[in-house]
């Protein structure tokens, strides 16, 4: 959760600055910079959570009938 929280908030720091230029032309090496930072941890935050879930789900305990 933390890696998409920081994801998020780099995010919005990049379309705050975006927003500030009025959304016109930036500069390509910075914003690409942080776009990509921003994505990057977002989408591992993600893959990390799902992962979480699905090792979570395996190692549940199996139920059996008593039959």
């Amino acid at each position: 959760l933390l890696l998409l929280l920081i994801g998020l908030i780099a995010g919005w720091v990049a379309f705050s600055a975006w927003m500030a230029d009025g959304f016109g032309a930036l500069v390509p090496g910075g914003v690409i910079r942080s776009v990509s930072f921003s994505t990057l941890l977002f989408m591992l935050g993600g893959i990390v959570l799902l992962h979480a879930l699905w090792i979570g789900f395996l190692s549940l305990p199996m139920r059996r009938d008593a039959a």
